[in-house]
């Protein structure tokens, strides 16, 4: 395993797939190995998500106190470009953002600290991603980010051409 450490508590982990002429094998999940970086997290909820065309954007969204979630993402087909946003106010890197490329053809995890906000936009058709989350989904602690808020500045990789009403509504920071 290749990790990259973004922020504090939040990483992104390149496994070392094998492939041949199967396919490939990927051990993208291994607590043992994760444990030896500082990365100690259980699962309390597992989501799916599919997304039928390029262009969609999920998020940015993130949970407060007392229902804040961690997440652990996988891109398991097509690609996207997922981006997080520290929102820990007491945090030295309070509203700073990282982006990154994830498909299905180079596994990786993101993990993500509790009170960062994430989203994706989708780069392919048919693009599925995979949480392990850490916590509950509590809808009276979920708040959001506009995706396009000028205080961030968050450069998408494409043109945005799906996106939810619940997401489009979110407010900018002030």
């Amino acid at each position: 395993m290749n990790v990259d450490k973004f922020f504090d508590g939040a990483f992104l982990v390149r496994s070392r797939g094998v492939f041949d002429n199967r396919g490939s094998f990927s051990n993208i999940w291994c607590k043992n190995e994760l444990k030896q970086f500082g990365i100690e997290i259980s699962v309390d909820q597992i989501n799916l998500s599919n997304s039928l065309n390029p262009g969609t954007l999920r998020g940015l969204h993130y949970q407060i106190n007392p229902s804040t979630q961690a997440k652990v993402i996988t891109c398991c087909q097509g690609s996207i470009y997922d981006v997080i946003v520290d929102m820990r106010e007491d945090s030295s890197t309070y509203l700073k953002w990282k982006g990154v490329y994830m498909e299905e053809h180079s596994p990786s995890i993101l993990i993500i600290p509790p009170v960062f906000a994430q989203g994706f936009l989708t780069l392919e058709k048919n693009t599925s991603i995979l949480y392990l989350n850490k916590g509950f989904y509590d809808p009276s602690c979920e708040r959001g980010i506009r995706y396009n808020d000028p205080k961030l500045g968050i450069t998408w990789p494409g043109a945005i051409t799906n996106i939810s009403d619940k997401d489009q509504k979110w407010s900018n920071l002030i």
